[in-house]
């Protein structure tokens, strides 16, 4: 993965109000912390080194341990534009939220403890029941 060229297509492609930071993990060329924040002020942060095929990501409290390269732009960007689902997951005596996304056929999906959901969680819970 050609890092710079990657962040340039990724500035090109979100909407304005969304803000892109990055910096060279540990000074290395080769590692990159990436942060995307909405306007709303959620925030996804991305972990990617140029000899791994996959980069780990984190929206808020969900971890997503491996996307591949190839599928991270359009996570990406799924992410900004609200192209995600979250629903209540009840197992015995917790209640999770499941955070999921569909890229390309394939479906990375996170889950966290359902304590403290943020406004932006809510109007995705809403949206799914109604």
């Amino acid at each position: 993965m050609d890092i710079p060229e990657f962040l340039s297509d990724l500035r090109a492609t979100l909407p304005p109000e969304d803000l892109v930071t990055w910096y060279h993990a540990f000074g290395d060329p080769d590692l990159v912390d990436l942060f995307v924040e909405r306007g709303d002020g959620c925030t996804l942060f991305a972990t990617v080194a140029t000899w791994l095929d996959d980069a780990r990501v984190m929206i808020e409290e969900y971890r997503f341990e491996s996307i591949p390269n190839e599928a991270l732009m359009d996570f990406i960007q799924m992410f900004t534009v609200d192209l995600f689902a979250i629903r209540l997951v009840r197992k015995l005596f917790t209640r999770r939220l499941e955070l999921s996304l569909v890229i390309r056929g394939v479906s990375y999906t996170s889950l966290r403890r359902a304590r403290d959901i943020e406004p932006w969680e809510e109007s995705h819970l809403n949206l799914a029941a109604e």
